[in-house]
């Protein structure tokens, strides 16, 4: 049985989702691990990464440490500086945005290219007993383009793992616009020049994903649904959640406002998913004026403030504090766009979905695991009751139901990791 995992991790979301099956493959499997991190930081892991050496002893690597000798560092330094490059002076010219995205493109990939190199030699070093893992997306990306490449070709075993869940009930369109027919001939000659997708060989995820998130515009242009195993998803149990949670919790102690007042925390999602800002701003100013609550705002990146046309907020930005620990702290939980939405549900908090701030529908809402807010009005008549009244407004049965149908499978927490498990190495 295969018992040796590379494991890449692209951003904070990846390890977060992938951390339960690495703690279940060193207890349960005694199994071993490499972490490693394909960004030489990673906002918002450091916790996370902690946990990883504390309790297991097992330490990340930054890729390109182990990958690239001094010459290959030298030419990504260099493809740095060619992708962050200043050309403002030449889009001023007419017709420049169409040369300028191809040029990129091309540089791209004769950089990425010459980098491929060492990425093929560090696979080709690998054991064909190991599986190499990566978050969705990932294969789209430096450098995990050709770790998948390289490990499909040397006959490694691929697998792929997902750094979120798909919060809309529907496939959305991302806020950009009607592209234009120049722009869509220009879409088409950069897809050629970059090159074919490398695909992992299988793809895990939870259900209700594969016909919303597989086949909206945020996968990609995915098209190799075959791959797609629905499984369940091991960060959203009941079992994960103590463990990652009792850990935070040692860690942080969040606390905030009146403690005879109502904990409120509006988790704010990225503008581009179809969010009206205006409207956002709206319910932000109203949230303020409601002496009865202690409001706390979450936003998942600084950029989402800014987003909200950033209004003068008076509650409290918990940008550096943990969700899970703000989950703990919240009374009500105002989401209309994140999946943070599971972690309030596995919490047993009230969740408003204020379906006015955006143009989608939410997974929340089509299952009945939420409260509805069709406008600002309802949103305030809400937060006017007790927080017993506003549990009351909740079918928690609803919710268990739906954690278990999603995330479960249906299965037993250990057996829904022995299944996880053994698509994994099988």
């Amino acid at each position: 049985m295969k018992n040796n995992f590379v494991i890449f991790i692209r951003h904070f979301a990846a390890l977060d989702h992938v951390l339960p099956f690495i703690d279940y493959v060193l207890i349960n499997k005694k199994g071993t691990v490499q972490l490693i991190l394909e960004r030489e930081e990673l906002p918002g892991a450091q916790d996370h990464l902690e946990f990883v050496n504390r309790i297991y002893k097992v330490y990340s690597a930054y890729f390109n440490d182990i990958a690239f000798s001094p010459f290959y560092k030298i030419i990504f330094r260099s493809y740095q500086k060619f992708l962050n490059a200043d050309l403002s002076f030449y889009r001023r010219m007419p017709n420049s945005n169409f040369f300028l995205t191809v040029i990129n493109a091309v540089g791209m990939r004769v950089y990425e290219f010459v980098l491929s190199g060492a990425i093929k030699r560090f696979i080709y070093g690998l054991r064909d007993s190991c599986v190499v893992m990566g978050a969705f997306g990932s294969e789209l990306q430096f450098p995990a383009k050709y770790v998948v490449k390289y490990a499909r070709k040397q006959n490694i075993t691929t697998r792929c793992y997902p750094h979120g869940i798909y919060t809309s009930a529907d496939i959305y369109n991302i806020s950009k616009g009607k592209l234009k027919y120049s722009d869509l001939i220009k879409k088409k000659i950069v897809n050629k020049i970059r090159g074919k997708r490398y695909y992992y060989e299988k793809y895990l995820t939870c259900y209700y994903q594969k016909d919303t998130h597989f086949n909206s515009p945020s996968s990609g242009e995915f098209e190799e649904h075959k791959r797609i195993i629905e499984v369940g998803n091991l960060r959203y149990t009941y079992e994960w959640n103590d463990v990652i949670k009792s850990y935070l919790l040692g860690k942080y102690n969040f606390e905030y406002g009146d403690q005879a007042k109502l904990n409120v925390v509006l988790f704010i999602s990225n503008a581009k998913y179809n969010v009206i800002p205006e409207m956002l701003c709206k319910t932000i100013k109203a949230l303020e004026e409601l002496e009865h609550i202690n409001i706390v705002y979450r936003p998942r990146y600084i950029a989402d403030l800014v987003n909200a046309d950033n209004p003068s907020f008076k509650g409290c930005n918990a940008l550096d504090i943990p969700s899970i620990v703000l989950s703990d702290w919240a009374d009500i939980g105002i989401v209309y766009g994140s999946s943070i939405g599971f972690q309030l549900l596995l919490d047993k908090v009230p969740i408003i979905v204020p379906s006015y701030i955006h143009n989608n529908s939410t997974i929340y809402e089509k299952y009945d695991v939420c409260i509805k807010a069709e406008n600002i009005k309802k949103l305030i008549w809400i937060l006017s009751h007790d927080k017993k009244a506003i549990n009351d407004f909740v079918d928690h049965e609803k919710s268990r139901k739906f954690i278990n149908d999603m995330f479960y499978g249906n299965k037993t927490y250990q057996m829904l990791m022995e299944a996880y498990f053994n698509i994994v190495v099988g």
